[in-house]
């Protein structure tokens, strides 16, 4: 970084920023292109400084609610604050010198005293130019110092938010969503960043308006004052308005929280919206969200539109106050008296509404941020001691490794109020033991796991556990790597160790088919692969990493009998066999080769002991047999699901494999500009407004005319204050019409968008632009454009006056405005592909956040912890290089700007005393020069500043073009009452999950005639969801799927999907009720959705749910277990009454008893339906009419069970013998 070796000279006039424009005027930046940070930048320094400040201040005395600030503001020694306190006060000195030595000038030039002396007015003009450079020099060097600061605080507590991320419990988790988290990280810490700019021009302002308020008094008398007292008044309603809109700022905040969790939700069940064709239902929530969020922000702007036109009026009526109030008292009105006071009412002006104003209001907004990121900050979390693992309520040198023992363990999900998770649970798992946990649905096995993790607080007893954990969860989590990343997860790659990991988790066969084998990039949240491959990779995770004790929940269940016996003798019974295994399992078969059984029930063990122990109690036998109630304990499931993440090295993380984020380069088009305005308005309408711009500036030029008449001028700024409020109100009503606009644009076009789109991309990546980008949009860019128009307009005029009055002085006008236009230019080229790195670096922190919070119990499990923190350092440090040459940039501009506007300054005032002009001409020449160029590098920063957030238009216009599934626009619809048989026919169907990938089904025909069940069978990975994602045109399939006569590739796609139901592997549940997850629709009454409920064996669970159908489910349904989960969606099945059924493993993670209760209610509920049963458990469809057998994407084999158990040597009959292999246990058993 060169600012580090730079010298004072370079630093003042930020020389060292010059190659970096070089670079970015031949061609557009990169990443590699950035200046490193400094040392005291890093985001790991600065979030240790803020975690020591914040342990402080927890347990200092004084007002809680401002502990997170003054832990910000201890981050830095006090000296740290002393370079930025006088750099200020330095500026301040300098904005009241220039009206005290103005004034001066003034009494010189009209011989107010009788005392003319042309030295003396040479001085006073030196001082205004000297007074003009130094504020120059110093304010830049303040606002970089501020602006430092707020990217260390943002940097700190960002860093802060993710490290409190990896400790909260799972009972926090479950009311924390994350779009709460994502609207923390991406608005609330981002208003640190205006708050430090403007919170030091507030400070300085009071300072100055008082030594201008008696500077005014000592030249002019206690009588001029009025017009201040106007000003100060202001103060007051700026500091009222700033809370209100602090106390909107809040209500809204929590809107966005509730737009953000839901789009999370919609971005992660993607697949589940669009089976169920819930796209529009969705839209529609989402926009109604959208709704009430625009409008809590046009309250906020109706208050925003006064302030431009308050700032802008200010001067006028204050002089007009001050004015009046000299004539009334019998003051003599000379020219002198009249500029002293517009002067000085100028410079108030300046102070109030621009730094006290802004400043009083940013306070508010910020101060409302810091105390929602502390109300997080104390969210309740693991002891500090379980963070560090595994010694939660012991040592580890307490028990060997391997060896396991919970004492009388009750705990709750919910706190107290709640029934028990586990009531007094005790038992004990010693060093290589095999324990099997099974019992019926929502019995407490998870729950279990989750105590043994440290994952669930405990009310009371004890945990002992010694040695290494590794967990395998119901919902695996795979990221969006390589097949071996996922499998390394961080360690070190040994040969011998990974061979033997694939083996025993039979990962060979499927390896060996994958394009590039174990360098395959298996895309987000593991959708290239098969329920059971993502199930063997988390196994074999958790093998590689050769743990002491192994949690296993229920990995058994989402593979067929082949392999499931294949992990149970080579992985479980054989690599593991020296290690102490706890595993959770409907598998009945295996509870033969246990060394320890649990039967649980209702949160307790009902019998424990050996095989031989319980196969003598008959009761015991029974209770696996029947299906038994679970207690209503509502709860959040562990969040770990599959979701990506980075892909790890040996040791370290890798680069992630994905699709490129899109990025533009160049200017910002015109017509990206007048779609963001036209999304609002119409044309004629915007033209309207512009030329109301236009009007009401003229009518300001106006009233700026010396005041000869106070009742029209009166008459002028009363006119020109009503318009300018109208303005900005039309103004601000526009823009966020374009938002709201572009927003729901957006969401309905990623709804449309292919799963290829949502595989590439990042969660993050696409919440990035729900959550900044439309915050910019909201907020920053509608006040920053306004400024910048107004300013536009003020400084043509402003630039008119003196160059009428004056012509030689179009001159020096010429050049400088040419170099205006040229430095501008310059600084637009490399600013800009600054800001659109910013935007893209910003991604993959927002993306790294939310893989956490769904991994976060894997993470803790492998004690990778550190490791996710130092990536979370990486990508924030990457992002702040970026904030850093922003901040530079700016500063680099707004100094050559400055300058040439004390050059022209000073042109003026010299040509004004050699030409000797009139005294009035010259100071109207003075003051207009003063007026003109220091609103117009104003004006040219926040042009620029425009052009920056309107990459955020341009990222959001990107998403609304985002192409879409083909079949959205398709207009044919079916004939009235399709599909009224259920007949499907698939005719040379071939199938690939993209342009490049390889064929995952290949020219599959079938015949299914109406109303028959049919059963798809074959080995983990053969075809079969893959075969579910054709029929649902997931990406659309080569060949022909016809139902019923009809093509579904021929008609609107989401009319074909809605003529389907489908219950999946990996069910699905959305934030909102439980009825809006039955039915979004609306369209069924509460007695058919009790029914429903009812026949799928869910009732006693929802009639104990508090609100029952109005019992709020969190995000993607956390608060029930895999198998509650499985049997809403079949209640969601059995309520839409479609033709065609496909149960894709829909009975997994569910007992055998409530499999064969479901079963046996499908046959009865669908009995004229054509059912298509997936399944590994073969009992499940031996009675079906039909049965497809899938290897490798072919069908190799169909026929009846009975046709295809004759074919000796057939893949059905040796799967079925295996099956009956498996079976002998529990047939001995019973």
């Amino acid at each position: 970084n060169p600012k580090g070796t730079a010298s004072l000279l370079s630093r003042l006039t930020y020389w060292w920023m010059n190659d970096i424009f070089r670079i970015g005027n031949e061609r557009p930046l990169e990443n590699h292109d950035q200046y490193p940070l400094l040392d005291e930048d890093q985001t790991e320094a600065l979030t240790v400084k803020l975690e020591q400040a914040w342990d402080q201040t927890r347990v200092s005395p004084g007002n809680k609610r401002t502990r997170l600030l003054k832990a910000l503001i201890r981050m830095f020694p006090g000296y740290f604050y002393v370079f930025t306190i006088c750099a200020g006060l330095m500026g301040a000195l300098c904005n009241v010198l220039q009206p005290v030595f103005l004034s001066m000038l003034l009494s010189q030039l009209l011989n107010e005293y009788g005392n003319k002396n042309s030295d003396w007015s040479y001085l006073y003009a030196l001082g205004i130019c000297l007074s003009a450079l130094v504020r120059c020099l110093v304010l830049q060097q303040f606002a970089d110092r501020n602006l430092l600061t707020a990217m260390r605080w943002r940097a700190a507590t960002v860093g802060l938010i993710f490290k409190k991320v990896l400790r909260l419990s799972q009972t926090t988790l479950s009311k924390v969503t994350s779009g709460y988290v994502l609207d923390l990280v991406s608005g609330d810490v981002q208003r640190f960043d205006k708050v430090c700019f403007l919170v030091g021009y507030l400070a300085l302002g009071v300072p100055e308006v008082a030594a201008v308020i008696g500077f005014m008094w000592y030249l002019i008398g206690w009588r001029s004052l009025s017009g201040a007292l106007f000003m100060l008044l202001l103060v007051f309603y700026y500091s009222i308005m700033g809370g209100a809109c602090a106390s909107l700022r809040l209500r809204m905040a929590k809107i966005t929280d509730r737009r953000l969790g839901l789009m999370a939700s919609i971005v992660t069940g993607i697949r589940a919206v669009k089976m169920y064709a819930w796209e529009w239902p969705f839209r529609d929530m989402v926009q109604g969200v959208r709704r009430k969020e625009i409008g809590v922000l046009r309250l906020r702007s109706a208050i925003l539109a006064t302030f431009p036109s308050l700032q802008f009026s200010s001067t006028a009526i204050a002089s007009l106050i001050s004015l009046v109030t000299l004539a009334g008292t019998g003051t003599e009105l000379t020219t002198y008296n009249v500029f002293v006071v517009v002067a000085l009412l100028s410079t108030i002006r300046v102070s109030v509404c621009e730094n006290i104003a802004k400043g009083a209001f940013s306070v508010g907004e910020f101060i409302s941020s810091v105390e929602r990121i502390q109300t997080f900050l104390e969210l309740e979390e693991l002891p500090r001691s379980r963070s560090h693992r595994h010694s939660s309520s012991s040592t580890s040198s307490q028990l060997p490794h391997g060896q396991l023992s919970l004492s009388n363990i009750t705990c709750y999900w919910n706190g107290d109020v709640s029934p028990p998770a586990l009531r007094s649970l005790s038992c004990m798992a010693f060093p290589g033991e095999l324990v099997l946990v099974t019992g019926p649905v929502g019995c407490g096995k998870s729950t279990l796991l989750s105590v043994i993790l440290g994952e669930i607080p405990i009310s009371s007893g004890k945990v002992l556990r010694g040695g290494k954990l590794a967990h395998v969860s119901q919902c695996p989590w795979v990221f969006s790597g390589t097949v071996r990343s996922n499998i390394l997860f961080g360690k070190r790659y040994d040969p011998r160790l990974y061979d033997a990991t694939l083996l025993a988790c039979d990962l060979r066969k499927d390896i060996n088919s994958f394009p590039d084998r174990d360098a395959t990039v298996i895309g987000e949240r593991g959708t290239m692969l098969s329920g059971g491959q993502r199930t063997r990779v988390a196994l074999a995770r958790a093998v590689y990493a050769d743990a002491d004790i192994y949690l296993l929940d229920d990995p058994l269940g989402t593979v067929d009998s082949k392999v499931g016996r294949h992990l149970f003798e080579r992985c479980i019974q054989g690599i593991l066999s020296k290690k102490t295994r706890i595993l959770v399992t409907h598998q009945l078969q295996y509870l033969q080769n246990a060394d320890h059984i649990l039967l649980m029930k209702d949160g307790g063990i009902t019998r424990e002991g050996s095989y031989a122990e319980i196969s003598q109690s008959s009761e015991e036998i029974s209770f696996l047999e029947e299906h038994g109630e679970a207690p209503v304990v509502p709860r959040p499931l562990l969040r770990d699901r599959s979701l990506e993440v980075e892909v790890w090295k040996e040791g370290p993380f890798r680069g992630l494999e994905q699709a490129d984020e899109e990025r533009h380069t160049g200017s910002i088009s015109y017509e990206l500009y007048w779609r963001y305005l036209t999304a609002g308005v119409s044309p004629i309408v915007l033209t309207m407004l512009a030329m109301m711009f236009v009007f009401v500036q003229g009518t300001w030029k106006e009233q700026r005319k010396l005041p000869l008449n106070f009742y029209i001028y009166g008459g002028l700024v009363g006119v020109a204050l009503l318009l300018s409020v109208i303005r900005a109100s039309l103004f601000f009503s526009s823009v966020l019409n374009s938002s709201q606009r572009l927003h729901n644009e957006m969401v309905e076009s990623v709804l449309k968008a292919p799963v290829l789109f949502f595989d590439t991309n990042p969660a993050g990546r696409i919440m990035n632009r729900f959550s900044k980008d439309i915050g910019c949009m909201d907020e920053l860019l509608p006040d920053v454009l306004l400024d910048a128009l107004q300013l536009i307009l003020f400084s043509v005029g402003a630039v008119l006056l003196p160059s009428v009055l004056n012509p030689w002085l179009i001159i020096p006008v010429v050049p400088i405005v040419v170099l205006f236009v040229i430095i501008g230019k310059f600084y637009l080229k490399t600013s800009r592909e600054i800001k659109r790195l910013e935007a893209i670096n910003r991604s993959p922190v927002f993306a790294h956040l939310a893989d956490t919070l769904e991994g976060l119990v894997t993470t803790r499990c492998h004690r990778m912890e550190k490791a996710f923190i130092k990536r979370f350092y990486k990508y924030q440090d990457v992002h702040n290089e970026s904030w850093f040459l922003i901040v530079a940039t700016v500063r680099w501009l707004a100094l050559r700007l400055d300058l040439l506007c004390v050059i022209f300054e000073t042109i003026v005032v010299i040509s004004a005393l050699l030409t000797h002009s009139g005294a009035v001409t010259a100071l109207s020449l003075i003051y207009a020069a003063q007026l003109a160029f220091d609103t117009s590098q104003v004006s040219v920063r926040q042009c620029s500043e425009v052009e920056n957030y309107m990459t955020s238009v341009e990222r959001v216009i990107a998403y609304t073009d985002l192409p879409s599934e083909p079949g959205y626009g398709n207009p044919t619809l079916p004939p009235a009452g399709w599909p009224h048989e259920g007949e499907m026919v698939l005719h040379d169907v071939t199938f690939k999950y993209h342009d490049d990938g390889h064929e995952v089904l290949k020219r599959i025909s079938v015949h299914i005639k109406d109303g028959q069940k049919v059963g798809v069978v074959g080995r983990t990975g053969a075809g079969k969801s893959s075969l579910v994602r054709a029929i649902y045109r997931m990406p659309e399939p080569q060949g022909a799927i016809v139902v019923d006569d009809v093509d579904l590739g021929s008609i609107n796609v989401q009319r074909a999907r809605s003529a389907i139901s489908v219950i999946s592997q990996d069910p699905v549940l959305f934030s909102g009720t439980l009825r809006m997850n039955l039915d979004p629709f609306e369209k069924f009454t509460d007695d058919e959705l009790w029914e429903a409920i009812e026949h799928a064996s869910l009732k006693a669970l929802v009639a104990g749910l508090p609100g029952k159908l109005y019992y709020e489910v969190v995000e993607s349904g956390c608060n029930f277990s895999a198998g509650e989960r499985q049997l809403i969606c079949l209640a969601r099945a059995l309520l839409q009454k479609s033709s065609i059924i496909i149960m894709d493993e829909a009975t997994a993670n569910v007992d055998y008893q409530t499999d064969r209760l479901i079963q046996a209610k499908v046959r009865e509920e669908f009995r004229n339906c054509t059912v298509i049963t997936i399944a590994h458990r073969l009992s499940t469809i031996m009675d079906s009419d039909q049965l497809v057998v899938l290897d490798r994407g072919e069908v190799v084999e169909t026929g009846s069970p009975t046709e295809l158990l004759e074919r000796r040597g057939g893949l059905f009959n040796r799967m079925y013998r295996s099956y009956q292999d498996d079976c002998r246990g529990i047939q001995a058993k019973q």
